[in-house]
C-alpha cells in the first residue's frame, strides 16, 4: 500500500515539475515571439519609407522609429467602416520633412491573410514602399511576394490613380505587360510566375485597400 501511495506521489510530482517546466517555456518563448513581431514591425516602419536600406543594429531600430516615425489619428472609411493608422515618414529628427505617408493593409490570399504596409508620397500619388508582414503563400510561388522581385516596383514610384479619375483599377499587378502610352502603364506591377492566385488576390487586397484609405483620408 504504501509503496502505491509513494508512486502516485511521485507521479504527482513529476508532472507538477514537468507541467512547470514547460509552462515556463511557454511563457518565455511568448515573450520572445512578441518581442520579435514588435521589432519586425518597427523595422518595417524604416523599411516602407526607405530610411533603412542595409542590416542595423536591432538595439538601433526602436530610437530610429521614435525619431523618424510618426504613428498618428486613426482613420475610419466611411463606407466599409475599415479603420487605418495614418503612419508618416520623415527624412529628419525635427520632422520638418516628411517623406511619406503609410497604412497597414489585410486582406485574404490564397492559402490565408496577407497583412503588410505600404507607403505613399504625402500627395497619395505614388507609391514608395512595400513590405510584407505576413503571409501563408506557397514557398518559392506566391510567397515570393515579400521579395525584392515583387517589391521593388513599389519602391520605383508606381502611380496611384486617385478615386476621381473614375478609373476601374488604382493600380494594376497582372502579367499581362500594358502598352507603354497606355495610362495603365505607370500604374502597372508584374505578377510573380507561377503564382497567378497569390498575384490576383494581391492586385485586390492592394485595390481595395487604397481606395478605403482614400476614402478615409478624405471623406465627403
Amino acid at each position: 500500500m504504501k509503496d502505491r501511495v509513494y508512486i502516485i506521489v511521485f507521479m504527482v510530482v513529476l508532472a507538477a515539475v514537468f507541467g512547470g517546466a514547460v509552462a515556463g517555456i511557454y511563457l518565455s518563448s511568448q515573450s520572445v515571439l512578441t518581442r520579435n513581431k514588435e521589432l519586425r514591425i518597427q523595422r518595417a516602419y524604416l523599411e516602407v519609407f526607405g530610411i533603412i536600406e542595409d542590416q542595423i543594429a536591432l538595439d538601433e531600430v526602436g530610437p530610429l522609429v521614435e525619431r523618424r516615425i510618426e504613428l498618428g489619428e486613426t482613420v475610419v472609411d466611411p463606407e466599409t467602416g475599415d479603420d487605418f493608422q495614418v503612419i508618416k515618414g520623415y527624412a529628419d529628427d525635427a520632422h520638418e520633412e516628411l517623406i511619406g505617408v503609410a497604412f497597414q493593409f489585410r486582406g485574404l490570399g490564397l492559402w490565408g491573410p496577407i497583412e503588410g504596409l505600404l507607403a505613399m508620397t504625402p500627395d497619395r500619388t505614388q507609391t514608395l514602399g512595400l513590405v510584407i508582414l505576413d503571409q501563408k503563400e506557397t514557398p518559392g510561388l506566391g510567397g515570393r511576394i515579400e521579395e525584392p522581385i515583387f517589391t521593388e516596383p513599389f519602391e520605383d514610384g508606381v502611380k496611384i490613380a486617385a478615386p476621381s479619375d473614375d478609373v476601374d483599377k488604382i493600380i494594376e499587378i497582372s502579367s499581362t505587360k500594358p502598352d507603354p502610352q497606355s495610362p495603365m502603364a505607370p500604374r502597372h506591377v508584374m505578377a510573380i510566375t507561377g503564382a497567378t492566385q497569390t498575384s490576383m488576390a494581391m492586385d485586390r487586397i492592394l485595390n481595395e485597400n487604397l481606395a478605403a484609405f482614400h476614402r478615409a483620408m478624405d471623406p465627403k
